[in-house]
């Protein structure tokens, strides 16, 4: 079992992004089982998209359809 975390955050001017408002990312996934550590299971990820752009569920597919084709490992955990 593993966790994936979704987040939101934004920047301050002079950053290109600062206009956009809130970004959305992903971060994992964890395993349950282990202590939390700075290692995730190689899927933490930002396309810089608005996080009104489209639901978290969107989102999070998205990103993780994003992360395994750039990964070309094809075995990320389903949700």
């Amino acid at each position: 079992m593993a966790d994936l975390y979704v987040f939101a955050f934004r920047t301050r001017s002079p950053h290109f992004l600062a206009d956009k408002g809130s970004i959305v990312g992903i971060s994992g996934p964890f395993l349950t089982s282990h202590q939390p550590t700075f290692e995730s299971m190689g899927a933490t990820f930002s396309r810089f998209e608005t996080l009104a752009c489209r639901s978290i569920e969107e989102h999070v597919q998205v990103l993780l359809e994003t992360v395994d084709g750039m990964s070309g490992r094809g075995d990320l955990p389903d949700e």
